[in-house]
């Protein structure tokens, strides 16, 4: 955690003591679902979820081909399940990824583009059963992952992105602290991935498009 945090405040003195072009980018998401179901005069709710996330990014650009970069996230869910007694599950979460891009084709609007991050997250849940609370297991994560991407200029400030996910090379190490009694049980998990998957790449959700804007 600690290289990961001295990485981060090199990425931020870089970018605020070279020439910079900045561009911010990220996502948001909410849902929330719900319902009942009536059976002649009888009613029955349904489960409910709630979900929220919101995950922003900013970069800056160190010359024509190499950008940086720091993307945090945070994100939220509720389910409520009815019943005697009610039964509600909350969870709660955070990540920061700082990353490095580097341009390795230019032609006319389009760019070709290798991006690598670095990413830790941490999350925590509880569980409510009848007006009692019982924490739930928490969950941190480190890893890096590297993959091709595709950029498409629409004007001078904006540009779609495109990351085809079928290419792959990534690590990652989680641990999961679950309090049993007075015992701490520490469940830990490593994965590396690497290789080439573009079998249904149309219809699998293996590629993925969003957008930047360059101030």
């Amino acid at each position: 955690m600690k290289k990961l945090t001295y990485l981060v405040l090199l990425v931020l003195l870089a970018g605020t003591t070279a020439q910079a072009q900045y561009f911010l980018g990220g996502s948001f998401n909410f849902s929330n679902t719900g319902g009942s179901i009536k059976s002649e005069n009888t009613t029955t709710d349904k489960e409910t979820s709630t979900s929220f996330g919101i995950s922003p990014q900013v970069g800056y650009f160190l010359s024509e081909d190499f950008a940086v970069g720091l993307g945090i996230g945070i994100n939220s869910s509720r389910e409520k399940s009815p019943g005697d007694p009610e039964v509600i599950d909350k969870s709660t979460g955070f990540s920061i990824q700082p990353f490095a891009r580097y341009y390795v084709l230019d032609l006319n609007k389009f760019s070709l583009f290798g991006e690598g991050q670095l990413s830790y997250s941490a999350s925590s849940s509880k569980v409510e059963t009848g007006g009692t609370t019982t924490e739930g297991p928490s969950t941190s994560t480190v890893g890096f992952s590297v993959f091709p991407g595709v950029s498409y200029d629409l004007n001078e400030k904006v540009s779609l992105e495109a990351f085809v996910n079928g290419f792959n090379l990534s690590y990652s190490h989680t641990t999961e602290k679950t309090d049993i009694g007075d015992t701490e049980v520490k469940d830990r998990t490593s994965s590396f991935n690497l290789g080439a998957n573009m079998d249904g790449i149309l219809t699998s959700g293996a590629v993925t498009v969003g957008l930047i804007v360059k101030l």
